[in-house]
Formats: C-alpha cells, structure tokens, sequence
C-alpha cells in the first residue's frame, strides 16, 4: 500500500514540475496585456459615442420625467432641436412626447428652419419650447428648444435624435446650451473641447464643458487660431498639401463643423487633388459629390498625406484618415472613395472642415477669447502586461492548493483510518526493521486510538486490506 502511494505521489509531483516549466516557457511566449479600466471624466467631460464613424453623439434627458436621447453636439447649429412624437416624416429615431413632460412649456411660436448641403436643400419646422435639459449631470431648467413636426428628408443618415446647437452665437432670445450653463454659474469659462475617436463605434470620443481634460493631450503644446467670425467657429487656410502638390484655396475661409464627417470644398480647389489622382487611377463623382477612383488592390500605399495649413496650427490627415475602400454599387469593382465632397463654387460658401480632419486632434472651443486650439492627441502608453505563463501557474498552483486542502478535509470528516495511518506505518516500519511479528496486542498498545472492525469493513478498500488482515487474528 506504501508503495503504491509513494508511485502516485511521484506521478504528481513529475506533473507539477511539468507545469511550472510549461507555465515558465509560455511566459516567455505569450503576453496577455491587462488594461486599466477608463479613468473617470468626472465633472469635466462625458463619454461619446460614434456610429461608424458617421456621427459622434452623447446621451441627453430633457423633461420631467426624464426621456433620453443621442444628440449630435453640432458647432455650426445655433438651436437645440428634437424630433417631437407629432412629426410624422422625421427620420427614423425615439421622438420627445412634449406633453408627457410636466414641466413642458409650448411658446406658442412657429419657427421654420432651412438647411442647404451643397445643392441639397431642406428644412426643419417646429414649436419653440421650453423644458428641463440635463447634459452631463449639470441641469438646465428651462432651455429653448425646437420641438420638430415637421423636416425634409435630409437627416435620414442620422440614427441619434436631434442636435445640440454648440456655435458661437449669442442670441438673449435664444440663449444657447453653453450660454446657460455660464449664466447658472456650471461652468466657470465659456469653453468646451471635443475629441473624436478613429475607431468605429467605440466610446473613445469625449466632450468636455467649461474647461478641457489635460489628460487628453498630456505635454503637447495647444495651437491657438484665431476665430474668423462672432457666430461661427471659423478659421483661415492659408493654404493645402496634397503630396507634393500645393493648393492655394480660392474659399479660404473654412468652418469646423462636428456634425459633418467629410471635408468640403469648392471644384476649383478641388482641380489640383483630381488631377493628380487621375495620372494613376480612372476616377468619377458619385451621387453625393463624393469623388472615388477603381484600384486593383486596396493598399494606402498609393495615395498621399493631405496637409491643411492654417495662420498657426497645421492639421495632418495620413491617408488612412481619408480614404475608405469598397465595392462600386451594381458592378463590384473595387473602389478608394476620398472623404471630400466636391461643390460647384455657387453652391458653398465656404469650405468646411469635418470630424474627418479632427480626429488626430483634441479641439478647443473658447467662445470668451473667441479662440479654437488643436492640441495632438496624447500618445497612449500600455501597461505592462503580465506573462500568460505566469497567470497560468497561479491559477494552477491555487487550483491544487484548493483541491489539496479540500481532499485532506474530506478525508478527515469520513475517515478515522486518516487520523490512525502515521501511527501505524511508524509501527510497520519498526518491525520491519526487527524482523520481528508484531502481535495484535504489541499493536493496539503502539497504536493508542481504537479501531472499529465494522468501520473497517464499511471501508473495504485494496488501501485497508492490511490493516483488516491484522484485526482478523483475533
């Protein structure tokens, strides 16, 4: 019975030596990167989402009670406006019930709104309310918004709701989200600041009020420009880069617009971009103004960096910033469509610098010095990982120690055998090393704990046999 022991014991002492070295080589191997968990915004900033990579939005609740909705925080927007369950041709989206809310106040004015994108145009009809708006826990009581029952079919690409008007205007009679906030004293400085995220449909975008997160950007410098105009966030181009090839814009004036993902520019400045991309590709418009050439394979290798020269502050986008590949519709060839929509020179007004040029920047938004500053984003640095080997071996070896410890209380709670059994191989030992027969009485006398032969019996074992061998001389 020792001996069978002694085997077993050795089996598993060869297999944990096995494992440490196994855990030991893994390690060496593998890499399993723990990542901290997001630090919190706190007060400063809330969490956005983005659809990929379409439209950035963060949550809202207006009323009382609360109802919730995804809004775009829109620069170029003075008003606050949300589709209300009355407008029977908004574009697929939860709609605000007015009349559900207690503290919903209908001004009784009509305002209709247009809206042109290049040669597209349309509009937005609606009641100018008053209701409780609370965004990133800071509350407005009673904030002027747009109830909507009516709008033309330009926002049918939009999956959030409605918008948040975030432009410079300052309007007594409209006051705005961020003029609010100021005047209730929630923020300490007209200033919020936005990041956007490059990855698709994650919640690595934020938007901060009245201050802007350092941890964003870390040591890097801001560059401030200059704000063009008193309603707008407008900057000046001096001038673009595309490769190698310099564009002096005729519309040098150019709006950062959050609510628009592609930049926009007039045919004449866009002259330079498409000759250069038809020296090596065949390349054609699409319906939405969007220019895209047929490739024979999907490499970003073949197109160039675009620079956007501003009085200070310069704005890089690497090809994977602008270019997005796919198939022609209808006919499957495969396809680079540049993130530019391209006008007729009458049907802008001024060029427009979208989400897509803003994504490797954190940008702020001071509407008391009337300053915009693009700052690059902080370099992010990743924790060390701990070795797959060594989380193995821990698991392992506290898999065991659990295991072990539960065997030994199993067996002392079942067994009286299990307390007696170091006695007694004492004892064989002994006579073994004598040479001598150990009679029944030499053994229950070394042995001082009694034995039950029933209870040996009720544990007939190949383990017990010995011990139920001796008890039968009697």
């Amino acid at each position: 019975t020792w001996g069978y022991n002694q085997k077993r014991n050795k089996k598993m002492y060869v297999f944990l030596v096995l494992v440490v070295f196994l855990s030991a080589f893994i390690q060496g191997a593998v890499k399993i990167t723990l990542h901290p968990r997001p630090k919190s915004l706190g007060a400063s900033g809330m969490i956005l989402r983005n659809r990929n990579l379409v439209e950035y939005f963060g949550r809202m609740q207006i009323g009382l009670p609360a109802q919730s909705f995804d809004v775009i925080f829109d620069t170029s927007l003075d008003w606050t406006w949300l589709p209300t369950n009355y407008c029977q041709d908004c574009h697929y989206c939860p709609k605000y019930y007015p009349y559900q809310s207690n503290t919903y106040k209908d001004l009784n004015k009509k305002i209709v709104f247009k809206y042109s994108i290049g040669e597209l145009e349309g509009y937005i009809k609606g009641d100018l309310s008053l209701d409780g708006i609370t965004i990133d826990k800071r509350t407005i009581p009673n904030q002027h918004f747009l109830g909507v029952v009516d709008e033309a079919q330009l926002f049918n690409e939009y999956h959030s709701s409605g918008f948040v008007g975030m432009s410079k205007k300052n309007d007594p009679d409209n006051p705005s989200f961020m003029m609010n906030l100021r005047k209730l004293n929630l923020i300490e400085s007209n200033v919020f600041a936005i990041k956007f995220s490059s990855a698709p449909n994650d919640e690595g975008s934020e938007i901060s009020f009245g201050e802007y997160n350092q941890d964003v950007i870390g040591s890097n410098a801001i560059t401030w420009e200059k704000s063009q105009t008193n309603d707008r966030w407008m900057v000046n181009i001096q001038y673009m880069m595309f490769g190698d090839e310099r564009i002096e814009l005729t519309k040098k004036a150019a709006e950062l617009v959050t609510s628009e993902i592609n930049l926009r520019m007039v045919r004449a400045d866009f002259d330079k971009i498409e000759n250069y991309l038809r020296k090596k590709f065949t390349c054609t418009f699409d319906t939405k103004f969007l220019f895209y050439c047929y490739v024979n394979d999907m490499s970003l290798k073949n197109f160039p960096k675009i620079e956007i020269a501003l009085s200070t502050a310069k704005l890089v986008l690497e090809p994977k910033d602008y270019i997005v590949f796919g198939e022609e519709k209808g006919t499957a060839k495969k396809i680079a469509t540049l993130q530019i929509e391209v006008y007729p020179a009458f049907a802008l007004e001024n060029t427009v610098i979208g989400t897509v040029a803003l994504r490797n920047y954190y940008v702020i938004y001071d509407g008391d010095r009337s300053l915009i500053g693009f700052a690059e984003l902080a370099k992010k640095v990743e924790p060390e990982g701990m070795s797959g080997g060594l989380i193995a071996f821990i698991i392992i070896l506290i898999l065991i120690i659990l295991g072990g410890a539960g065997f030994l209380i199993y067996r002392k709670m079942t067994s009286g055998y299990w307390l007696m059994k170091p006695k007694m191989e004492v004892v064989k030992e002994k006579a073994l090393l004598t040479n001598t027969t150990l009679q029944p009485k030499e053994l229950s006398s070394q042995i001082l704990s009694a034995v039950s032969y029933t209870h040996l019996r009720a544990h007939e074992t190949l383990r017990y046999l010995v011990c139920r061998l001796l008890l039968e001389k009697k």
